[in-house]
């Protein structure tokens, strides 16, 4: 579910941070994990296993994307202030987003976690 919504930089970011063996047990061959390496292009479902097995190496990426994303709802809300979209549902993803990255900034929640974040952002 994050990697639908994931920017390609930071699809890119995570394949750099992966190594081959991590690749492979995402379901590369050798050869074509060396290929998404280089390409900087992987599947959404795929970048989900990834994002799994990389657990905690993860994070920082995740937090920049999510950081990134507030950013941009934020911008959106100002931009909302004088058209009709009601501010306060802004205001309620906004305070969402706060509680999810308080969650993963404590260390104590895994990227598995992320997939409940998302249910109880919807």
């Amino acid at each position: 579910m994050v990697c639908e919504f994931l920017p390609v930089q930071y699809k890119k970011q995570l394949l750099e941070i992966a190594s081959i063996k991590d690749l492979i047990e995402v379901g590369y061959t050798q050869r074509s994990a060396y290929q998404a390496k280089e390409r900087g292009v992987i599947s959404d479902e795929r970048c989900e296993k990834l994002i799994h097995i990389l657990g905690d190496r993860a994070k920082n990426v995740l937090i920049e994307a999510l950081n990134e994303f507030t950013s941009q709802l934020n911008k959106l809300g100002i931009a909302a202030s004088s058209s009709s979209i009601d501010c306060g549902k802004i205001n309620e993803i906004n305070s969402k987003l706060n509680e999810i990255l308080q969650l993963l900034k404590t260390n104590k929640k895994t990227t598995r976690d992320l997939d409940k974040v998302y249910d109880f952002i919807k």
